[in-house]
């Protein structure tokens, strides 16, 4: 399957490549400095106008481990 996806240039199946990613690398770390920052996960959410779910399971690494 991985080399199939490979020959025919689909995505990856992690991060960004994920076919039903909400969230790009960029936002991932965007939201984790805002975090550090003191942001609340709940701002960082309205602003990206995404749930605070993905903002809080990217910010915590539970998601997007693959990134700094």
């Amino acid at each position: 399957n991985h080399s199939d996806r490979s020959r025919k240039g689909n995505k990856s199946g992690y991060g960004e490549g994920r076919f039903n990613s909400k969230i790009t690398e960029e936002e991932v770390l965007d939201a984790r400095r805002r975090v550090k920052a003191g942001e609340s996960y709940l701002s960082i959410a309205k602003s990206m106008r995404l749930p605070k779910a993905i903002i809080y399971a990217a910010a915590t690494y539970r998601r997007w481990k693959h990134l700094p």
